[in-house]
């Protein structure tokens, strides 16, 4: 079914309905994360290009998991998938982030990497087999990407192993310097490990 089965127009949106139809039947609640997720529906405007290219309204190819994340995150990853040309086919809000699917596996790794450089956090990419490409017999992965935010930021304090430590500069690790003045490297999996994040 090419067409919505509301109102008749071509441009299919979610559900055999198109974009209007869908928003008037399934309208947004208000409340505390609700409006974080208007700014992220809004890359959802790209389904057209990708329908003419032959995708359907949930195709994805990556999920991106948001994990710890404040509005300010929410706004970026929005920001940067509408400029990559990604569009999020669906999204679903647990208690501690969102999770993202995406139409675009190389648009979600960049995004990790610049959710990473920007905020400072773990980031970890997964891929599973998903199918075989019917034409050309290639594998056709999924990919996973996690985004975990570290919480503290430069010049915050945090607890690990009994000793406090300051948080002097965050990327793909923390540099934090104890009471003493010495400066030591952790990666965030020694981290989550000691249960600070």
């Amino acid at each position: 079914m090419d067409f919505c089965v509301r109102c008749g127009k071509k441009e299919l949106y979610e559900e055999f309905l198109c974009a209007a139809c869908h928003t008037h039947l399934h309208p947004l609640k208000a409340g505390p994360s609700r409006g974080k997720k208007a700014h992220l529906n809004q890359g959802l405007a790209h389904g057209r290009a990708a329908q003419r290219q032959g995708r359907h309204a949930g195709y994805f190819e990556a999920t991106i998991q948001l994990r710890n994340v404040g509005p300010e995150v929410h706004r970026f990853a929005a920001e940067q998938l509408r400029a990559l040309g990604a569009r999020v086919s669906k999204e679903r809000w647990l208690k501690h982030g969102v999770d993202l699917q995406v139409d675009d596996r190389k648009a979600a790794g960049k995004l990790g990497r610049a959710l990473q450089k920007r905020f400072g956090g773990m980031l970890k990419t997964s891929a599973r087999l998903f199918s075989r490409d019917r034409m050309s017999g290639k594998e056709v992965h999924r990919v996973t990407v996690l985004f975990k935010q570290f919480p503290a930021r430069a010049g915050e304090q945090f607890a690990l192993m009994g000793k406090q430590y300051t948080v002097r500069a965050l990327g793909r690790q923390v540099i934090a310097e104890d009471a003493s003045g010495v400066k030591r490297r952790f990666t965030f999996e020694v981290l989550e490990r000691g249960r600070v994040f």
